[in-house]
């Protein structure tokens, strides 16, 4: 209907159809039809382009009675009408493709121009600024207070969007974007990204109030994680970078810090498999890579971080894994290969193999104390550097190779699965330790290479089990091949001892010696 008119009044609108000169005009009578069609169901909406409002980057949205009316004067001078009236919503939309510039001047004396935005006050569904600026100056957006507030910006400024409603939008195609929220309102965001790392770029303040965000190929996001906000960060497709930081807080205080949430895409197929980079930058973080690849290491000077180093929770997702310095509990993805490396700080983290056969994992302690659990593939659990002390070794239900840690004390559980074991002991007559090994799943086929009887310890107990029911398994057999034992346990579990028996020894009673 390119000649339909629309005024607006106090809180009626009329709609009037000019109409041809003849009234039995079959492109009038239809526009007609269809719009008192939509008024009487109530789904007409009106869009009006308003270019003399003041407010900048404003959308305005009433509801309002409509009338529709259609009078035709026939031939012989008499008329007929056709009406209906029904509340219809109506919007008044104005879109601003640039906003009025303020200087500003830094304390150390250097200016900077910045356009800002200010929707104030606006009521109604809706506020929108949107920026195409490219002078790469920075545009700043500050929402309604009142309305949902809704930003969309190109990638050739620095942005600054402060949502001060309880419902925020933005769309970023690229450049340097900060999102905050002044309160505990919520902001959804889109980060398109660009054609390198780093095109879109994205600093989102979550100490308070609720971020989602969406980051496409090449985005990178740096979540501010506080106590009292939540921040979500899906990404779509490519390579995504997330870091999660810590919000600064005195080293004695008792501020928990809340979780973000990491997603990484749901496709990843072709080529170039989708990758989700994630960055450990003291902040907490609930990581599930879905079906990207995903890459974790941590930000310099991590272990010293004041408050603590934060604590992240990796679930394996169908890509692979690759963990540098992780903190937390990190799980392989069923793709395989994966190479999983703890962090420095002692007792903090807990690696975790896949859990498919066809994985091939490398779990590996740079620090005491911490748990590496093998999956159901072909791993090798390692700890590495004379520190190493007190690690635990779960081996998994495929095929483990154990490599404890050089000073000993660790503890090593064996599973169902079959797995050769060199549990350490470091330097015996300076500082004796002792490695404890317990039955963790029954009918597993297991070698030992440096068990040293009389300090060594192995246990067979119902509470280390794994869904055992009925009462620990018992010594059934053993032999001595040359110096190594093999023993066979009433559950079929069959564990063989290198080294460990000389010409005088009877095999039943080492066995026993052993399991006493």
């Amino acid at each position: 209907m390119p000649e339909s008119t629309i005024a607006v009044t106090a809180g009626t609108i009329t709609i009037s159809l000019p109409v041809s000169s003849d009234p039995t005009s079959t492109i009038a009578q239809a526009a007609l039809a269809q719009l008192t069609s939509q008024v009487s169901s109530g789904s007409l909406n009106l869009k009006a382009y308003n270019p003399s409002s003041s407010v900048q980057g404003s959308t305005v949205v009433a509801t309002v009675p409509v009338t529709v009316t259609q009078t035709v004067t026939a031939s012989g001078g008499g008329t007929s009408t056709i009406s209906a009236t029904q509340a219809a919503t109506v919007t008044t939309a104005v879109y601003v493709s640039s906003v009025a510039s303020v200087t500003v001047t830094s304390s150390g004396g250097n200016s900077t121009v910045t356009t800002v935005a200010n929707l104030g006050t606006l009521q109604g569904a809706n506020a929108q600024v949107i920026n195409t600026d490219t002078s790469g100056n920075t545009v700043a957006v500050i929402g309604s207070t009142i309305g949902s507030s809704s930003l969309i910006a190109g990638g050739g400024s620095n942005t600054a969007y402060y949502n001060r409603s309880s419902v925020g939008s933005v769309l970023l195609t690229g450049g340097n974007t900060f999102i905050g929220n002044s309160g505990t309102g919520t902001v959804s965001a889109t980060l398109t990204g660009g054609q390198s790392l780093g095109d879109g770029r994205a600093y989102i303040d979550a100490t308070v109030g609720t971020q989602n965000v969406t980051v496409g190929n090449n985005g990178l996001v740096n979540v501010n994680q506080g106590n009292g906000g939540t921040a979500s960060v899906q990404a779509s497709t490519g390579t995504v970078i997330v870091a999660v930081s810590k919000s600064t807080v005195p080293a004695s205080s008792s501020t928990v810090q809340a979780v973000a949430t990491i997603g990484g895409s749901t496709i990843n197929s072709g080529t170039t498999p989708s990758k989700l980079i994630y960055i450990e930058n003291g902040g907490n973080a609930f990581i599930n890579p879905n079906a990207s690849d995903v890459l974790i290491f941590q930000a310099p000077g991590l272990e010293t971080f004041v408050g603590g180093p934060g604590s992240n929770t990796l679930v394996g997702g169908s890509g692979s894994a690759t963990v540098f310095g992780g903190i937390g509990s990190f799980t392989g993805g069923t793709g395989g290969k994966n190479i999983l490396l703890s962090g420095s700080i002692n007792g903090v983290t807990t690696l975790i193999g896949a859990s498919v056969s066809t994985a091939a994992d490398t779990l590996i302690a740079q620090a005491g104390g911490d748990l590496l659990m093998a999956g159901a593939g072909t791993d090798v659990l390692a700890a590495i550097t004379n520190s190493t002390v007190g690690n635990t070794f779960i081996t998994g239900t495929g095929t483990s190779t154990v490599l404890g840690g050089a000073n000993g004390n660790n503890t090593i559980g064996l599973n169902s699965g079959s797995a050769f074991i060199y549990g350490q002991h470091g330097s015996i007559a300076a500082s004796p330790t002792a490695d404890v090994y317990r039955l963790y799943g029954i009918g597993g086929s297991d070698t030992i290479g440096d068990y040293l009887v009389g300090r060594d310890v192995f246990k067979i107990s119902a509470g280390y089990l794994q869904g055992l029911t009925s009462a620990a398994p018992t010594l059934a057999g053993a032999t001595i091949s040359g110096a190594n034992l093999s023993v066979t346990l009433t559950d079929n579990t069959r564990i063989t001892f290198l080294n460990v028996a000389t010409g005088a020894n009877n095999a039943t009673t080492l066995a026993n010696s052993i399991f006493s």
